[in-house]
């Protein structure tokens, strides 16, 4: 009988909600195991830079022999269709995919990230250029073609406020890439909480008219 494949999967618990897990991706932690793959579940605790933590994920999916990492912040909500989206990234032979979710942009404008390319389509996967990291998977064939870290860096401009060049997983899509490997994203998104202000949202939205 041929060995399952072994995945990995870290919980990033940082400064959002720091010491909190959201319920719904509690919830999908319960059930992840399949018959098709050997799941972990660990979590990366209160380790604080981004990337800082994002690298100690990596180093341990590589030293433990893991076939496949998943990078998961804490306020993400993975689809319920997770299970199979892994299967397809382990038996496609995808080298890094991320989901796409809702986000912020540094203006406060909201926009789902990773949803606009027109890279190449196989099955429910499109070739991208940048993922975010709210829900990362990353084959072994990453660390394998870079052995030596850091994987993740976050760049800032030489200013007075040292404001972002670019962010640690910017920085990866670009690392991997330059490598020879290839990014992709998946059609199903992934959900992300965020605490806001609403009232502000539906000013911004027009809808206090």
């Amino acid at each position: 009988m041929s060995k399952k494949p072994r995945v990995l999967l870290y919980v990033l618990c940082g400064r959002e909600r720091s010491d909190w897990l959201n319920p719904a991706l509690a919830c999908s932690l319960l059930h992840l195991q399949d018959k098709r793959f050997d799941v972990t579940v660990d979590f990366a605790y209160d380790l604080k830079p981004y990337e800082r933590a994002r690298n100690q994920c990596m180093m341990n999916a590589k030293h433990g022999g893991y076939d496949l990492l998943c990078e998961v912040d804490n306020d993400m909500i993975l689809p319920d269709n997770f299970q199979d989206i892994l299967h397809e990234v382990i038996i496609s032979g995808k080298h890094v995919v991320g989901l796409k979710a809702g986000a912020f942009a540094d203006n406060g404008s909201l926009n789902v990230l990773s949803c606009h390319d027109n890279g190449r389509v196989e099955g429910d996967f499109r070739r991208t250029g940048i993922v975010g990291s709210g829900v990362l998977i990353i084959s072994s064939q990453v660390w394998r073609a870079i052995p030596k870290g850091p994987w993740f860096r976050w760049l800032v401009n030489e200013d007075e406020w040292t404001t972002r060049k670019m962010s640690e997983d910017v920085y990866f899509c670009e690392l991997v890439q330059g490598h020879g490997l290839e990014v992709w994203t998946h059609k199903q998104a992934a959900g992300h909480l965020k605490t806001i202000d609403l009232t502000k949202v539906c000013e911004r939205m027009g809808l206090d008219k």
